[in-house]
């Protein structure tokens, strides 16, 4: 955030820095984008004006942990389900590069899609992945992730993605 705002540090310590960022940051008009938060932020310690004092700031979080959303005080959350059967697999075509509806690779890679069970990142990595492999690997990748330790993606905890406006 300090390379994007051209900003150099002057003091070593966290509480320094912490302080020339939010220095920074006041009163200037920024949107704050933080994607897939796992942990707590203390926005305060970082140096992010933050609140009610700092409207000029908005903070727009995504997180699969709804809790976060309450902890950061978030004033609107969002949320967003698995994508449906269809979503999924044009999602993925399009990652994996996938163009004719019919062929015998389209076959395999709709397995494949479906065992990533409408889980957002699991469609875009894996498509990716396998983009421009062979038939065999489509087959490999497909038989992997259905005996995978992940054979129920859907159920792990927060499958709803939050957003969530500061």
């Amino acid at each position: 955030m300090a390379d994007s705002l051209d900003l150099k540090f002057d003091k070593k310590s966290k509480e320094g820095r912490a302080n020339e960022l939010w220095q920074r940051l006041q009163g200037k008009k920024m949107l704050i984008v933080l994607d897939d938060v796992w942990k707590d932020i203390d926005f305060q310690e970082i140096g992010i004006p933050f609140g009610d004092d700092h409207r000029c700031c908005k903070i727009l979080l995504t997180t699969r942990l709804e809790d976060r959303c309450s902890y950061m005080k978030c004033k609107e959350k969002v949320f967003l389900g698995l994508f449906s059967e269809e979503e999924a697999w044009a999602l993925f075509r399009i990652n994996a590069d996938l163009r004719d509806e019919d062929s015998t690779l389209n076959t395999v890679a709709k397995k494949v899609a479906r065992e990533c069970k409408g889980l957002h990142t699991a469609l875009v990595t894996v498509g990716r992945a396998l983009r421009d492999k062979s038939v065999v690997e489509w087959e490999v990748a497909s038989e992997e992730l259905k005996n995978s330790q992940f054979r129920h993606l859907e159920q792990i905890d927060g499958q709803k993605k939050c957003i969530c406006m500061s």
